[in-house]
């Protein structure tokens, strides 16, 4: 593994178009106990990928455009053979 790595993106930019991809699905439910101690749950309700991106809030798009830089990244790493 390398000591020192630097990287170096760019900004994000719309390419005006879609792709064809492969699309994932998958059904989500949670059940947690909040903070004044009440049982509560949500779902189940069906994820579709990557049409769920179409239907993110502004602040949820951000965290994943966020979170696909670093997959991205990620992955660029593992092909030049920084990591692994």
């Amino acid at each position: 593994m390398s000591r020192n790595v630097n990287v170096t993106t760019s900004a994000w930019q719309d390419m005006g178009s879609t792709a064809a991809c492969p699309q994932f699905r998958m059904t989500v439910s949670f059940s947690w106990t909040d903070v004044a101690g009440l049982a509560r749950t949500f779902g189940p309700t069906v994820l579709t990928f990557p049409n769920v991106i179409g239907q993110m809030t502004a602040p949820e798009r951000a965290w994943f455009v966020e979170r696909m830089q670093d997959v991205l990244v990620e992955i660029a790493r593992r092909r030049a053979g920084v990591d692994g």
